[in-house]
């Protein structure tokens, strides 16, 4: 009667000690995933920034296009805030794929197959709605 009780709650013990390294490992990606992307974003703008891109923009004509379409960001900005989610985005896949479930790397497989598909749709709709104004 005592194992009746002992034996499950030892492999269910067992089935955590086994997963927890896999969470840890992931919610570590993720937070050095927050940081490299904090990083990059403020290296690119100080890159831009550098290299005066906010007034190559304002001089060609693209602050314009920006105002129209409702963007109160400058290039640079708007650069930057991009490198920063696409980097986040990557390593929080990395962290989720390093939970190893089934579950969870189907649909990451099938978000991955998917998203090409997504961003060319957002660059049609985005130019469409610039040129479009």
């Amino acid at each position: 009667m005592k194992n009746l009780f002992t034996e499950p709650f030892q492999r269910f013990l067992e089935r955590i000690a086994g997963f927890l390294p896999n969470v840890l490992t992931g919610f570590v990606i993720i937070i050095a995933g927050l940081l490299i992307a904090w990083l990059l974003k403020k290296i690119v703008l100080k890159t831009l920034d550098f290299l005066k891109m906010d007034m190559l923009a304002e001089k060609t004509g693209i602050v314009p296009i920006f105002q129209k379409a409702g963007i109160k960001d400058s290039l640079s900005g708007v650069t930057g805030r991009l490198i920063y989610w696409v980097v986040l985005v990557s390593f929080i896949i990395m962290g989720l794929d390093a939970l190893k479930m089934p579950a969870v790397e189907n649909l990451m497989e099938r978000f991955l197959l998917y998203l090409p598909n997504v961003i060319v749709a957002g660059i049609i709709i985005f130019l469409g709605y610039l040129l479009g104004n």
